[in-house]
C-alpha cells in the first residue's frame, strides 16, 4: 500500500506558506487514496521512525528537517531526488551554482566564496563585467540579502561588514532584465511557469508584493530550465531564469528546493501538489 511522509519542521523552518503546503498535500493525497503522514522534526521520535519502501514517497517540504528526510531516506524510497548521494549539495546556494556551471547550464558569471580581501575584490569585479554586481548574502530568500553593488568602495564597505559579522556571501554579475521567470519542473518537463515584474524602484521580485501572471516559454528556455534542475539533483524545482538583452540568451539564477508551490496553486490553480504525487507514485517508477 502506498504511503506519504512529508517532513517538515514546527520551530526552525523559514519556508513561507508551510501550513498551506502541508494541508495541499494532505488534500492530494486524500483524493488519491494515499495515506499521509506529515512529520514534524521538532517533535519526531527518532528512536521509532518507520522504514520506507518503494510503496512509499518522501518529500521534505520546507527548510529546517534535513536531518528527519535523511532519517528516512533510503534507496527503496520514492523521491524528488535523481540520486541518492544529493547531501553534498544539499541546501548550498554556492555549490549548487558551481553544479549548474559544472553542467554547462548558462548562468550570470559568479563568485561562490566572498571576501573582503581588496586586491581579490579587484580582480572579481573585473571577471564580473564591473558594476554594478550583485552580492547575495547566503541562506535568505524573497530578495533579502540581494544587494546591488555600484561602486568599488560600496563592495570593500560591505564586504568588510559581513565578514565581520561572520556571514557568508556570494558575487554575482549583475543581468538588466525587466521580469524574472520561475518554471515549475517535474520530471523532465516544465510544469508550469510565473513571470514576476521587476519594480522600477527595484532590481529584485517578490513574489508576494510584484504584479505576476502565469506563461507559455519556449522550448529553448524550458530545456533549460530542466538541464538546470537536474543538474542539481532534482526531479522537481523552481528554476529562477532571466532574459538577457545583451546576449539574447536564457540564463539561470538559481534552482530552489523546496519552493512554495503552495503560494503558486492558490493564486494560479496549477494543482502542483496533485501532479506532485501523480509524479511520485506513478507505476514501475525506479527508487534510487
Amino acid at each position: 500500500m502506498a504511503r506519504f511522509y512529508c517532513t517538515y519542521n514546527s520551530e526552525t523552518s523559514t519556508s513561507l506558506n508551510l501550513s498551506l503546503r502541508i494541508e495541499l498535500l494532505q488534500n492530494a493525497c486524500s483524493k488519491l487514496a494515499i495515506p499521509c503522514f506529515a512529520m514534524d522534526q521538532a517533535k519526531a521520535d527518532f528512536s521509532s521512525l518507520p522504514v520506507l519502501s518503494n510503496n512509499d514517497g518522501l518529500y521534505n517540504c520546507s527548510r529546517g528537517s534535513y536531518l528527519l528526510e535523511n532519517a528516512l531516506l533510503n534507496t527503496e524510497v520514492r523521491t524528488f531526488y535523481r540520486n541518492f548521494n544529493f547531501l553534498s549539495i544539499k541546501d548550498d546556494n554556492g555549490i549548487l551554482q558551481s553544479e549548474l556551471e559544472r553542467n554547462g547550464v548558462s548562468c550570470p558569471r559568479s563568485v561562490h566564496c566572498g571576501t573582503n580581501d581588496r586586491g581579490l575584490l579587484n580582480k572579481y569585479q573585473e571577471q564580473l563585467n564591473g558594476f554594478p554586481l550583485i552580492l547575495k548574502v547566503y541562506g535568505h530568500s524573497g530578495g533579502v540579502g540581494v544587494i546591488l553593488i555600484e561602486s568599488f568602495a560600496a563592495l570593500i564597505s560591505t564586504a568588510d561588514h559581513l565578514k565581520k559579522q561572520g556571514v557568508n556571501f556570494q558575487l554575482k554579475e549583475f543581468i538588466a532584465a525587466e521580469t524574472v521567470e520561475r518554471a515549475t519542473v517535474l520530471g523532465d518537463k516544465v510544469l508550469y511557469c510565473i513571470s514576476r515584474k521587476i519594480p522600477k524602484q527595484d532590481f529584485r521580485t517578490n513574489y508576494f508584493e510584484e504584479e505576476k501572471q502565469l506563461i507559455t516559454l519556449d522550448s529553448e528556455a524550458e530545456k533549460l530550465a530542466v538541464k538546470a534542475s537536474h543538474a542539481c539533483n532534482y526531479n522537481f524545482a523552481g528554476v529562477d531564469m532571466i532574459w538577457d538583452k545583451k546576449t539574447q540568451k536564457w540564463m539561470v539564477l538559481e534552482v530552489n528546493f523546496p519552493q512554495n508551490f503552495a503560494a503558486h496553486e492558490i493564486d494560479f490553480n496549477t494543482a502542483c501538489s496533485e501532479h506532485m504525487l501523480k509524479w511520485l507514485f506513478k507505476p514501475n517508477k525506479k527508487s534510487l
